[in-house]
């Protein structure tokens, strides 16, 4: 849901094809880091991390998703 929110707004912002695709991804990828480095950072227990960690797993395989989708696309 976070690459393509990431992909609606900068598209409908800047325009730009190619800047939103990388918008989209980047968006995704730095969403769930960010929880485990915030997690890891305020919590005492190193378990708080474990649900950021998995959704950065799942993030890193949906931008995978996404860049396929899209050189599918560009190829078209």
């Amino acid at each position: 849901m976070v690459f393509l929110t990431g992909y609606i707004f900068s598209k409908l912002i800047l325009k730009d094809e190619a800047v939103s695709r990388t918008i989209s991804i980047e968006v995704g990828m730095q969403n769930s880091g960010l929880g485990v480095v915030l997690a890891k950072e305020n919590f005492i227990n190193p378990a708080v991390a474990i649900p950021a960690a998995i959704s950065s797993l799942v993030h890193s395989l949906y931008g995978s998703i996404f860049v396929a989708l899209f050189k599918m696309k560009s190829d078209e």
